[in-house]
């Protein structure tokens, strides 16, 4: 293990379509597989200068980990199981291996 896990999380990736015909995301029913995982998911904020402006703002993020060889994919929503939260997963990114011989995989979240 690689990271201390701050929650339970499950992965999300079906859609459906509206009467209309367009595709929606499917928040019913998270992937069987992947429903309860250990994860770590941190939140962050910063203060950027928007150019178009001239104002400060802060944007919030979140940064997460799970077990490597997760069956997690760009695009997938992770909702923490504890607070109710959704997250879009915009970038998985693979640690290397520690000293003990564990990886895990980081994600760069979006705040839904």
């Amino acid at each position: 293990m690689t990271f201390q896990a701050t929650t339970r999380a499950s992965i999300y990736r079906a859609t459906t379509e509206t009467a209309l015909g367009d595709e929606i995301d499917d928040n019913a029913m998270p992937v069987s597989a992947l429903a309860d995982l250990r994860a770590s998911l941190i939140e962050k904020s910063r203060a950027v200068l928007d150019p178009a402006s001239g104002e400060r703002r802060t944007v919030r993020y979140c940064i997460g980990r799970l077990d490597y060889g997760t069956d997690v994919r760009a695009g997938d929503r992770i909702k923490d199981n504890i607070s109710g939260q959704m997250y879009a997963l915009d970038e998985i990114t693979p640690t290397r291996r520690t000293i003990t011989g564990a990886s895990s995989l980081v994600l760069d979240l979006r705040i839904l």
